[in-house]
């Protein structure tokens, strides 16, 4: 007869809690239904401190699999704005635990406040328009944030899920801001 010891069932038992605790990852959630060649442009404005600068963001999907999608983003300056752009690769796990994103943040607080008609490219997109607030450290594109205050404007159909946004957070060394929304998008669909 086999005999398994109590300190191997509490480990068994430790790693399936640990793996419950885990959520679906909303930037996952918001790629994967697309294709590779899929792409938003957000331009918008940046503030950091008191420096405001135009910015320009294109972020593609370059791949994917069950688990993963594969992201480019290339952040530069927007229009006639000189310098070169920051290209970064990123991976988006389809599980995360809930305070690596702050829309997952047990501490979150999201409100819906209305809908918001926002054309793209010619197309008009009929949006949920959602508020979040969350006051705990969390990780983020720029780094540590806490104090988090942000409306978007999202819609399933655009790559990423947002169309609009306005957002500002506290670092480390300074507050930092950031609105805008997507200028032109490729939505390549899944073929389910």
């Amino acid at each position: 007869m086999l005999r398994i010891r109590p300190s191997v069932l509490s480990v068994v038992a430790l790693l399936a809690l640990l793996a419950g605790c885990q959520v679906t990852n909303p930037d996952y959630a918001a790629w994967v239904r697309f294709e590779p060649g899929s792409y938003v442009i957000f331009e918008g404005e940046q503030k950091i401190g008191d420096d405001v600068q135009p910015v320009r963001i294109t972020e593609e999907l370059i791949g994917k699999d069950a688990e993963h999608v594969y992201l480019k983003r290339t952040t530069g300056p927007a229009g006639d704005a000189g310098g070169e752009p920051l290209v970064a690769m990123r991976v988006e796990n389809a599980r995360i635990d809930p305070t690596e994103d702050m829309r997952t943040h047990p501490k979150a607080v999201i409100r819906d406040v209305g809908t918001e008609d926002v054309e793209v490219a010619g197309q008009v997109f009929h949006c949920p328009v959602r508020e979040l607030e969350l006051h705990a450290q969390t990780e983020g594109f720029i780094g540590t944030m806490t104090e988090i205050v942000g409306r978007a404007a999202v819609h399933p159909d655009m790559p990423g899920r947002f169309v609009k946004v306005s957002f500002r957070a506290r670092t480390a060394h300074h507050e930092y801001e950031m609105s805008g929304r997507i200028v032109d998008f490729r939505a390549i669909r899944n073929q389910e």
